[in-house]
């Protein structure tokens, strides 16, 4: 049995607390923590034409999503509401912001289509609105041109007129988009300047838009995808974004308009700093492993080498590995300590070593994790004080060999 709700949220946007009854409570299918409440009557507006849906709460319970399913309108919620009448809220900080997105996305794509850019599709997210176009390109100019021709009919606070008509009378209509239903039509009207069918909820003036901003420009799918901010996320973001302002000037002791060339200045510098401690690594490193191979153990032929170090970078070792000579023959294995935990690495030269057949053991001594295959292997170890216990466990294994 389907059940039919009456849908109040067109004629009046609005209004934010009603009563009503609720008819029918069921289990979400698929979808076992959540359930599907059925009102008589509805001012929630059901996510559809990339509007996000209402949120809100029944009978003081939280409303997740509402959806419309097979001609049902349904309330999504995590627990379940008991039938009879109820009290409903919606959240209008939530609402009011998409009813914005909306109206403002209906204005931008006016704009755009008056300077050859029909929309493809819209995504009113949490942070932007993105409006895909036809086209694989827009140029600064045009974007500029569609902000300032957005933002001056968003002043002039134009009323929106909503009408339905039936499909036989689209022809009286100017429409910057085919209809994509038919039957009985909403044709939503901002002025002569845009005429769209859309199932939305909207402001009813384009002044409580308040203004629109361009914030970026991708490709995607051979189009060109714009995200915009619109109403009271344009004041949001331009608050964070003097926050960001004021704290860099204090930062460079400096006016707004040097900022650009301070940070360019500060990125050039920090090349240069990476070009030189790559350069003194390599000469560290260098010295380092001269320091090992002087010090080191030989068995036979073999040069056998631990070393442990402390607090170096997390690159450290492999450099070290990577820098090695493959002129003698050698088992090296190093550790960097750095906390509770240490890096260890075992690189070998010249010689066939066994440790894939007893690294279970051997990674055991020191409760170490850690994988790789001939000639290095490497991990991360959390028993430090078996560490001189692991070495002698190698070098008894090398002996062997």
């Amino acid at each position: 049995m389907a059940f039919k709700t009456e849908l109040l949220y067109y004629t009046d946007p609005y209004k934010i607390d009603f009563s009503a009854s609720i008819l029918s409570v069921k289990k979400t299918p698929d979808q076992d923590s959540l359930w599907d409440v059925i009102l008589d009557k509805t001012f929630f507006y059901p996510e559809g034409g990339g509007q996000p849906s209402d949120l809100g709460t029944i009978s003081g319970i939280k409303v997740e999503q509402v959806v419309k399913k097979d001609g049902e309108v349904l309330h999504r919620m995590i627990f379940p509401p008991e039938l009879g009448n109820a009290n409903c809220l919606i959240d209008w900080d939530h609402r009011y912001d998409y009813m914005q997105q909306h109206t403002g996305q209906h204005i931008i794509s006016g704009a755009l289509f008056k300077s050859g850019y029909g929309t493809v599709s819209v995504h009113q997210g949490a942070s932007v609105t993105a409006i895909e176009i036809d086209k694989p390109e827009i140029s600064r100019e045009d974007l500029k041109t569609v902000e300032t021709l957005s933002n001056s009919i968003i002043l002039k606070n134009i009323a929106l007129k909503t009408e339905w008509i039936s499909d036989t009378q689209l022809e009286g209509f100017s429409l910057r988009r085919k209809s994509k239903v038919s039957g009985e039509i909403r044709i939503i009207s901002i002025g002569d300047f845009d005429q769209i069918a859309c199932g939305g909820v909207h402001t009813s003036s384009t002044g409580e838009v308040q203004c629109v901003k361009f914030v970026a420009v991708e490709k995607i799918r051979g189009h060109s995808r714009i995200s915009w901010k619109i109403g009271s996320r344009v004041i949001t973001d331009y608050e964070e974004k003097t926050s960001i302002i004021s704290s860099l000037l204090s930062t460079f002791s400096c006016r707004q308009a040097e900022i650009l060339s301070k940070v360019k200045d500060l990125l050039a510098s920090s090349q240069e700093n990476k070009k030189l401690y790559s350069q003194l690594e390599v000469r560290y490193i260098g010295l380092v492993i001269k320091e090992m191979f002087k010090k080191a153990e030989k068995i036979d032929d073999i040069y056998f080498i631990t070393e442990i170090f402390e607090n170096e970078s997390s690159d450290f070792l492999r450099n070290i590995v990577s820098s090695l000579s493959t002129d003698n023959k050698y088992l090296i294995c190093i550790i960097n300590k750095s906390g509770s935990q240490f890096q260890w690495i075992l690189t070998v030269n010249g010689i066939d070593f066994p440790f894939p057949l007893y690294r279970q053991d051997f990674l055991k001594i020191i409760d170490a994790k850690g994988g790789g295959k001939p000639p290095v292997w490497q991990g991360v170890g959390n028993n430090e004080k078996g560490l001189e216990l692991f070495f002698e466990s190698l070098r008894t294994q090398l002996t062997l060999f």
